[in-house]
């Protein structure tokens, strides 16, 4: 694909991976539309025209979609990354925090993509992308509602790949390790433990020593400018490639052990 020219919408385009996304599309000659709750209080970088998008509920896109005239405009590219993370034990916090989690970053994931997917056509087609998480590989304690809407989105990314026309739409999920990003700073919840206190210390630790999130822009404007498709992997050396060869021929148990040792938490 070539990328100059083109028109791009970047969900949760306000800070992080999405923020680093939309720069680097706009660098490379994209027109690039950001999202955020809140575009007004937004410093948008140049090149990046923000709009006001709740993706919170696939209900909150779907009235987003038409009060933002998205319905009346065509997009190139898609990248759905609107997200956030609750932190704390499945069995004691309010389950609300969980169904939260699903309800932004799977179904309202979902709802994004069958909007755009039905405004592609072989003679206008176009690119999904979905940010998903190395946590569909390897799950982060104390994270079950994020682990489980990534687990979810996958298995829809996988789902509509095989369905969808490449003709119509190419579907890609970028798969993220920890990156630098102040994303556990906006995590709902904290550790309440010794054992929680261990998980999240070392979630932050990894978060820090991730690459920056300039890193993951770069990986997926080469993925688009060489159409590639499925799951493209990126984080540390480590967590891409080597933790990716060991999800695929560890035995469970000793993925969970890996797993422990990584969040320095013990098994019980």
């Amino acid at each position: 694909m070539e990328l100059a020219g083109k028109r791009a919408l970047v969900t949760g385009a306000s800070r992080g991976v999405g923020r680093a996304i939309s720069k680097a599309l706009a660098a490379a000659g994209v027109e690039v539309v950001g999202t955020s709750r809140n575009a007004d209080r937004v410093d948008w970088p140049e090149g990046v025209s923000g709009v006001t998008f709740d993706c919170s509920t696939a209900s909150s896109v779907e009235s987003s979609w038409r009060a933002a005239g998205f319905d009346q405009s065509g997009f190139d590219i898609v990248v759905s990354n609107a997200g956030s993370g609750a932190f704390g034990s499945f069995r004691d916090e309010d389950f609300e925090n969980w169904e939260d989690q699903i309800q932004l970053m799977l179904l309202g994931a979902m709802k994004v993509s069958q909007l755009v997917l039905s405004s592609w056509t072989p003679a206008n087609p176009g690119v999904l992308v979905q940010i998903g998480s190395l946590a569909t590989e390897y799950p982060i304690p104390y994270m079950s509602g994020y682990n489980a809407a990534k687990a979810g989105l996958a298995a829809f990314c996988e789902s509509i790949r095989l369905e969808t026309d490449p003709r119509i739409a190419r579907v890609v999920e970028l798969r993220l390790g920890d990156v630098a990003t102040r994303f556990n700073d906006h995590v709902k919840g904290a550790p309440k433990d010794p054992r929680q206190k261990d998980a999240w210390e070392a979630m932050c630790q990894h978060v820090e020593e991730g690459p920056e999130p300039e890193i993951v822009a770069k990986r997926l404007l080469k993925a688009l400018s060489r159409d590639q498709v499925g799951i493209i992997r990126t984080g540390s050396f480590f967590q891409a490639i080597v933790g990716s060869l060991f999800a695929r021929f560890l035995s469970s148990s000793l993925k969970a052990k890996l797993n422990c040792y990584y969040y320095r938490i013990s098994n019980y």
